[in-house]
């Protein structure tokens, strides 16, 4: 599991502070937030939703969340939503089995491709 901070040190008037203490209390730090790819349980922490390793993240977005993606778990999909004219308007969905348009006639497959398409596969 990955790591997550424990404070190492507390203070009160008139205790000398060394630098030993900062140091084991920054390291903490580092630890809890550092990436490491080759080891799933010396660094980082990954926002799983368990104690100590921050809650899970639903939603990732610009500044005023008018561009984000969202995780919607009650139908098992990922919204995309771009800002129209100030709001947030879902663009399209990534579920089982597709990449939906969510506005009718709203996306442009060519640009969205960035190449002419050259297969159609059709589910009958």
């Amino acid at each position: 599991m990955a790591q997550n901070y424990t404070r190492q040190s507390s203070f009160s008037d008139g205790d000398t502070i060394t630098s030993s203490l900062f140091n084991n209390e920054y390291n903490q730090i580092v630890n809890a937030f550092t990436y490491s790819s080759s080891s799933d349980s010396s660094t980082g922490h990954k926002h799983d939703g368990n104690a100590g390793q921050g809650g899970n993240i639903p939603q990732i977005g610009d500044i005023d969340f008018n561009n984000k993606i969202v995780v919607d778990g009650t139908n098992n999909r990922w919204g995309v939503f771009v800002e129209v004219s100030g709001s947030a308007v879902e663009q399209i969905r990534i579920q089982d089995g597709g990449i939906v348009p969510v506005t009718d006639s709203d996306i442009n497959t060519m640009a969205m491709l960035g190449k002419a398409v050259t297969f159609l596969r059709l589910a009958i």
